[in-house]
């Protein structure tokens, strides 16, 4: 193998673990998110926010050459995860209250 193509496979190597660690800060990001929208009793799914962002993406892509096409598909993917996530810590949030609700009823009743 010729040492360009070394050197090429080194860079995709490190710009590969550039996009995981940004995935990984922007998963950070989303998780808070979720967690405020659990706790202020918002949706898992944002419409507006989410069309917001194929828009930004979009004019992304053209600037860094990437088809929008496969763009808006790495996006859906990143966003299906991001949902279904949010609705796992509503649930979450959602049984922790429960719970906390019959914590403070059995005491009260055992008092």
């Amino acid at each position: 193998m010729s040492e360009e193509i070394k050197k090429l496979r080194k860079e995709i190597d490190e710009q590969d673990a550039i996009i995981v660690r940004a995935l990984g800060k922007r998963f950070e990001a989303t998780r808070e998110v979720g967690e405020i929208k659990a706790e202020h009793d918002l949706p898992a799914r944002d419409p507006e926010r989410e069309e917001e962002q194929r828009e930004r993406i979009a004019e992304l892509a053209v600037d860094a050459g990437i088809p929008n096409e496969l763009i808006q598909e790495i996006l859906g993917l990143i966003l299906t995860e991001v949902i279904f996530e949010h609705v796992g810590i509503r649930e979450r949030h959602d049984e922790a209250q429960i719970a906390a609700q019959h914590s403070v009823h059995f005491r009260l009743e055992s008092s």
